[in-house]
């Protein structure tokens, strides 16, 4: 899964887009807000009352069941803020300082900032906003009774550059598909829940669990030509042959070796537990019995602590220079059963994900 964190922390970018409108903007900011500040100090006495925010927010993620997101925050904000909007019930700046209260989150947590008003590295300058009727310009849309974020954003994926807003995303509003809001009185409540499947390109039987080790060995373990030959296209570095084998818990070595001058190539070894999480990685470990023009062959000696099957993956390092397929030994020591499962499978697959997930925030406005 070694593609799956950024398509996890980037899903602001890609699937939110659909829902919320939380998308990376464009270049130039368009000017979508209800209505724009021109004298801020006739704002303090006509527009929106003089009120702070106090609440506090949960949110929550889950892919594939596994918790992403598991995180609260306290908020806090103040009226007004540089673009004042008239015709909202409230506008309030977030502060910048918000504090996370509890966080069970992993690294790939993005708090989905224009849903929770938690600011990250990526969306800042938070609103949080209330008004009768929205009318966004492009695409065209109108919303009522919208409960809306404001944010600005900043591109670290290609550049630093900031794309200074305020954008807005309608969160809660008539007809909703998936948000609530509630006001009554000096309280106020949303939440905005989510469950839909994505799509990633994952690489194929590679799965980090935090237990991979590189192997270190010079070793080429095993007899040459007592293991198992076969082949393998050597023109395409995106394709793998799967191997299982059985171990009983005790060590095993693994080699990959070249058989012929005219199909050498380099080869690279992953061996994973019976779990699918992958425990050893390997290249160059030794020099091949046919060197390649670059490279050498990989070996790896592992303690099979769990019994059960493990599974082998040999890929290729180099593209062969003069031939098509590239040709190969296995040789397995303390393991049994070894038998090819897929032939020449693609190594990087798209994979579908079930992705829930849940914002929940409350709190009080208080007269300033």
């Amino acid at each position: 899964m070694a593609l799956v964190r950024s398509t996890i922390a980037n899903l602001c970018g890609s699937l939110c887009l659909s829902l919320v409108g939380c998308g990376t903007p464009d270049l130039e900011p368009i000017d979508t807000s209800p209505v724009a500040d021109t004298d801020r100090d006739t704002d303090r006495d006509t527009g929106s009352s003089r009120y702070t925010f106090d609440g506090e927010v949960t949110v929550r993620s889950t892919v594939d069941g596994a918790v992403v997101c598991d995180a609260d925050a306290a908020l806090t904000g103040w009226w007004p803020y540089t673009g004042d909007c008239l015709d909202c019930d409230f506008t309030f700046a977030i502060a910048i300082d918000d504090t996370i209260t509890r966080d069970e989150s992993t690294s790939d947590c993005t708090y989905y900032p224009t849903l929770s008003f938690i600011e990250t590295r990526d969306y800042y300058d938070l609103i949080m906003m209330y008004t009768a009727t929205y009318f966004q310009v492009y695409p065209y849309e109108r919303y009522d009774d919208a409960f809306m974020s404001g944010w600005s954003y900043r591109n670290y994926i290609y550049t630093t550059y900031s794309y200074p807003g305020p954008y807005y995303t309608p969160i809660a509003f008539d007809g909703a598909p998936h948000a609530s809001f509630t006001h009554v009185g000096d309280d106020l409540s949303w939440s905005y829940t989510y469950e839909g499947t994505y799509q990633a390109w994952e690489y194929n039987h590679y799965l980090d669990c935090g237990t991979i080790e590189w192997s270190d060995t010079t070793e080429a373990f095993g007899v040459p030509g007592t293991g198992v030959t076969t082949t393998l296209d050597c023109g395409d570095d995106d394709l793998i042959d799967v191997w299982t084998f059985e171990a009983d818990g005790g060590a095993v070595t693994v080699t990959v070796d070249t058989v012929s001058e005219a199909t050498t190539f380099e080869p690279i070894l992953e061996v994973n537990d019976p779990g699918g999480c992958t425990v050893a990685r390997a290249f160059g470990n030794f020099a091949c019995t046919y060197p390649p023009i670059r490279g050498e062959c990989p070996s790896v000696a592992i303690d099979a602590t769990v019994p059960g099957p493990y599974t082998v993956v040999v890929s290729v390092g180099n593209r062969c220079p003069d031939q098509p397929t590239g040709e190969y030994e296995l040789r397995v020591e303390g393991g049994t059963d070894l038998t090819l499962v897929e032939d020449e499978a693609d190594q990087i697959i798209l994979v579908d994900h079930l992705l829930r997930f849940e914002v929940r925030g409350a709190g009080t406005l208080t007269p300033g």
